[in-house]
């Protein structure tokens, strides 16, 4: 009896190490070098040029590739989808103003085509805008799809769980069907051939030994991922086409990457020390605070939130007479200059700092912002002191992340108004709370999380800020990138015609202050660069010229070359 379960136990091991082996070769025959087609039927469409991306914004286009044109006889829109790229999200955008019906959607070049009527499409494709997070979902009408895109702020979205269900429920089907008729067909082979042997000693530690090959088989054999949780793309399996003495190198650092369980260890390891040893599993990158809050501690953050290097009295002068002469070249192009600071979490929220992290009294933020108002007429938009105000009554900035909540947005747009307001009274006065329905949800979710490659202990509460008023602003648009410009976009309405106009250089603080200083000016530009364009300056003719750096980057403030002359 015990041999003939110990013989079981053998031939599942070896159908086991089959079944992976065979998946293995498989998968890689089929999809090795197979794109897979995603057909789009239509008709009467209208003549325009649209685009399809993989989880990019439509700013990262290159309207050079990936691009259609679409004419009144077009009946489809036809794009691929390449054997390694693992599309999360799936976007089509027009680049000026494009319409069509669509009656199905098929999925070819897969082992079975599958194909999806109007009606099944229900609920699987949005319409969505650049920067907002709910997309609109798309209903039917008259029996198909009518399908608007106005410009590259929309796109019509595929949902993920379609792209799942194209590729885990149908495209991996053949895939794992073969896989398992072969662990089928090699399990009861391997227990025809136990049974009649004599030769194989069989004992507890034959199948522990057999279970632990089994273990790196499994994760040897099982699919290969090109994405990790730990916020980057693993390395590829290396080219036979590169000089033969670097191969070796190469798939030394490819097996590193995909090592069984590689990803799974790493979040172990992250969970033990956060949650038993109370330590950081990354310190050199995030610290955990009080109550359940992370800091961002690169080495440079450290430094500025510390006070641990504060600017010389020579330094000080050196960027305010560097920010003294970018004013005069900007007011020579007809435009106020205003230098924006969006201060750290660390700076507010000093009693939540980890011992490793205290900070004194005076750091660089705090020295710089006192002597431009002690020593200059700058326009300084300084936040700070409103944020100290608030920070006691509400959370501010995200626990979980490096960035402020919507409602510390909320509260530095006010300041941002207050101060523009002083030499712009057309600007008029900010909307308070009063405006706005808050609504409040918790997510295990924020970039330090990624960081540290753990998602289910820290939680940050979400404030999402909803106006009861009607906006004036129109839709955003992304404009194809000019000069020096990044990610460049505007707000534009004939509702605020009398309003002036701004031109904004900015980092990421500045992403939930767009729906509210937008609703303040005739033209609002926004360029994520840390170089200011003249070239944009001159197209734009902006009334007032703001350039936005969070508190880390202070030292660019001394950058010689902020200004560019890209004519």
């Amino acid at each position: 009896m015990a041999k003939r379960i110990y013989s079981i136990l053998i031939a599942i091991f070896i159908a086991s190490c089959s079944f992976f082996v065979a998946k293995y070769l498989i998968n890689y025959a089929v999809l090795q070098g197979r794109d897979v087609t995603v057909n789009l039927s239509i008709d009467e469409a209208t003549a325009g040029t649209i685009a399809y991306r993989f989880d990019k914004l439509s700013a990262d286009i290159d309207w050079g590739k990936d691009t259609l044109i679409l004419n009144e006889q077009s009946s489809n829109i036809q794009f691929f989808i390449p054997y390694d790229v693992e599309a999360k999200r799936l976007f089509l955008s027009a680049k000026d103003s494009v319409s069509f019906n669509i009656k199905s959607l098929e999925i070819r070049n897969t082992p079975l085509e599958i194909k999806y009527s109007y009606s099944e499409l229900v609920g699987q494709l949005f319409r969505g805008y650049f920067n907002l997070k709910s997309p609109e979902p798309i209903s039917l009408t008259n029996n198909y799809f009518r399908i608007e895109l106005r410009g590259t702020s929309q796109s019509l979205e595929f949902q993920e769980d379609l792209l799942h269900d194209i590729y885990y429920n149908h495209f991996y089907r053949v895939i794992n069907l073969g896989a398992f008729s072969v662990f089928v067909l090699v399990f009861f082979l391997a227990l025809l051939f136990l049974n009649r042997s004599n030769k194989i000693k069989l004992n507890y530690n034959t199948v522990f030994f057999l279970s632990f090959i089994l273990f790196l088989v499994v994760g040897f054999f099982s699919p290969r991922q090109n994405t990790t949780n730990e916020n980057r793309t693993l390395l590829r399996f290396p080219s036979f086409k590169v000089n033969i003495w670097k191969i070796p190198q190469k798939y030394t650092a490819h097996f590193n990457d995909h090592f069984p369980y590689r990803s799974e260890i790493s979040a172990a390891n992250s969970r033990l020390k956060i949650k038993y040893l109370d330590i950081s599993p990354n310190p050199e990158t995030v610290r955990i605070g009080k109550d359940g809050w992370l800091f961002f501690s690169e080495k440079n953050v450290r430094e500025v939130s510390r006070g641990e290097v504060l600017y010389t009295d020579n330094e000080l002068v050196n960027i305010r007479k560097n920010l003294e002469k970018h004013e005069k070249n900007i007011n020579g192009l007809g435009a106020e200059f205003y230098v924006f600071i969006p201060p750290l979490k660390h700076s507010i929220y000093k009693e939540k700092l980890p011992i490793s992290m205290q900070r004194g009294v005076m750091n660089k933020h705090v020295q710089l912002m006192k002597y431009l108002k002690d020593y200059s007429n700058l326009n300084v938009i300084d936040v700070y002191p409103a944020l100290m105000a608030k920070k006691d009554s509400v959370d501010l900035y995200y626990q979980t992340d490096t960035h402020w909540n919507q409602l510390g947005a909320f509260y530095a747009y006010q300041e941002f108004i207050n101060e523009i307001h002083k030499k712009f009274p057309s600007v008029g006065k900010p909307k308070t709370e009063n405006d706005y329905t808050i609504d409040i949800n918790e997510e295990y979710t924020g970039d330090l999380l990624q960081m540290i490659n753990i998602y289910d202990v820290f939680t940050r509460k979400v404030l999402i800020m909803n106006p009861t008023f009607t906006k004036k602003a129109s839709e955003r648009r992304i404009e194809i990138p000019q000069f020096t410009e990044s990610k460049y976009s505007s707000f534009e309405s004939p509702l605020l015609a009398e309003k002036p106009r701004l031109l904004m250089y900015r980092d990421s603080y500045s992403e939930y202050l767009f729906k509210h200083i937008s609703e303040h000016f005739s033209y609002y530009g926004l360029s994520w660069t840390q170089k200011i364009s003249v070239g944009k300056i001159k197209e734009v003719k902006p009334d007032i010229v703001v350039f936005e750096t969070m508190e880390r980057f202070i030292n660019k403030l001394a950058d010689e070359e902020l200004l560019v002359d890209d004519l």
